[in-house]
């Protein structure tokens, strides 16, 4: 009996490295990062604090993000993008957009690297960079567990940090249903 027990350890133990390994290792490349963090699934608040031209600009919103789409509120307005569409309202209906030309990145001018693990919000996370060549993009904080972009850097051609958005409150599901309706 004895054995059949550490038969049982040995094989989940076995089955639960290998899924934390294929996890932590699923994001190779940006385009693999970027699909994780599209279709990952999270409420949250998000900061978003821009630097551009000697001036900063600091916003607080509200995010629902899942199955590639993002809805987002601040104030009294909001906007919802995702499958190509795009619509905001406000105290008034200021119109749907349908976008038709989305530019993908070129993914194949960045590299990516792992530069540590880390726990933040009480969630296993990794660090990693973005870099075009020698110049460092872009820093992320990955959410292993969902593969959302928890704190993004993105810096501009001479090395200056000129956007960051972090996520607060972070729910790694939906806190209510969105619109079904076509």
């Amino acid at each position: 009996m004895n054995a059949v027990r550490r038969l049982l350890f040995v094989g989940a133990s076995a089955v639960l490295v290998m899924a934390l390994f294929v996890t932590a290792a699923s994001a190779t490349d940006l385009d693999d990062l970027l699909t994780e963090a599209r279709d990952s699934t999270y409420t949250a608040s998000r900061l978003v604090v821009s630097v551009w031209g000697g001036q900063t600009q600091v916003s607080r919103e509200f995010v629902e993000h899942a199955d590639g789409m993002e809805m987002v509120r601040k104030d009294t307005n909001w906007s919802m993008t995702g499958n190509g569409k795009a619509v905001s309202m406000g105290d008034e209906p200021s119109g749907v957009t349908f976008m038709t030309d989305q530019r993908s990145v070129l993914t194949s001018r960045y590299t990516i690297k792992e530069t540590a693990k880390v726990r933040h919000m009480s969630r296993p996370a990794r660090i990693v960079e973005v870099m075009e060549g020698d110049i460092l993009r872009a820093t992320l904080l990955v959410d292993d567990r969902s593969g959302a972009l928890l704190i993004q850097e993105l810096y501009s051609g001479n090395g200056s940090l000129y956007r960051r958005t972090t996520l607060t409150d972070f729910r790694a599901y939906r806190t209510y249903e969105a619109p079904t309706d076509g």
